[in-house]
């Protein structure tokens, strides 16, 4: 059973407006929220070297290097 569906041109417009509306709200609370992870991301990478600079450790003054065996005989 299929039934016509009749719409005035007022109600299809107010639909067309609340369906915008509600796509404009979902994309502006995308868009803040990519700013806040950004910006979380920014301040943790600060905060981690504002602590590496904070805390000296023994590793802060070694090197590394590979021992061949001509080294040991």
């Amino acid at each position: 059973m299929q039934y016509k569906c009749k719409q005035t041109t007022d109600e299809l417009n107010i639909k067309r407006e609340q369906g915008l509306f509600i796509s404009f709200c979902a994309c502006f609370a995308c868009l803040f929220w990519l700013i806040v992870v950004w910006y979380l991301q920014k301040t943790n990478d600060v905060d981690f070297m504002h602590w590496d600079i904070d805390n000296l450790t023994s590793s802060d003054f070694t090197i590394e290097c590979q021992i061949t065996e001509d080294m040991w005989g």
